[in-house]
Parts: structure tokens; sequence; C-alpha cells
């Protein structure tokens, strides 16, 4: 699991797909895969301190929805989207392009130059629910 060593276990642990992408998010271990995101699961983090954030794709989306449906914390990417879309009309094909973080990452920084990694955090932390009846806005 890439980035492990640099994990505070007292503080939610985000878990993502992808190795770049975890270098955007604040304590956050990445899996490289949604496959390999059950042992890491079941062994090193609990419901309570876990912040799931897979990608925005059909595979990422359908590992995010059982863990949802288990209790976790997991991130919006719906939600997000109809978010963006509202905020920069102009820029919808592009918004519908977003798959990951990094990709989440590069857009917000092309609209905003003075983007950081605390206010990317800042904001991205209001797309997560624990609620099943969330489940429309994976």
């Amino acid at each position: 699991y890439f980035n492990i060593l640099n994990i505070d276990f007292t503080k939610p642990v985000t878990v993502v797909e992808g190795q770049i992408d975890s270098m955007f998010i604040t304590n956050c271990i990445a899996t490289t895969g949604v496959t390999k995101s059950k042992t890491i699961l079941e062994s090193l983090i609990t419901k309570k301190n876990a912040k799931i954030f897979f990608d925005n794709d059909m595979a990422g989306k359908g590992q995010t929805i059982e863990l949802l449906k288990k209790g976790y914390t997991v991130f919006l990417w719906s939600k997000l989207i109809h978010s963006l879309r509202r905020k920069y009309p102009d820029a919808l094909r592009i918004i519908h392009k977003i798959k990951d973080i990094n990709d989440l990452y590069r857009f917000l920084s092309s609209r905003d130059p003075g983007l950081t990694f605390d206010s990317f955090n800042q904001f991205v932390n209001d797309y997560y629910s624990d609620s099943p009846f969330d489940m429309i806005y994976v």
C-alpha cells in the first residue's frame, strides 16, 4: 500500500486507488485498485476512521456503493460533479471528464491558481457521507 508509512492511524485515513491521487489528500493510502481495498479495510482501518475516495468510474462507484451500504464514509462524486457544473457552466465538457483526484485537482487549480493542498482538502471534505440515503450522489 502506497504511503502507509506516513499514516497517522489516530486520525481519519483516506483510502484511494491511485498512488498519484494519494499525494493530494491528507493522511491517505493508495491501494492501486478497488479490488485490493478489501484487505486494508479489513485489517488496518475501521469504519469510524476510514474515508473512501475511489475513482469516478464504474469500478470505483460500484465498490463505493458496496462500502456505503456497509457503513463506511465515502466520497460523493455525483454530488461534486453537480456542484462543479453549477459553478463552472462554461466547462461542462472538462468537468464530465474528471475521473480521479488528480483530474479534480488539475481542474480546480486551473480555475483557481491560488489553490493549496489544504484548501483542496477542505473543499473535498464537503463531499463525504456515511448515509445510505446519499447513495444517489455516488
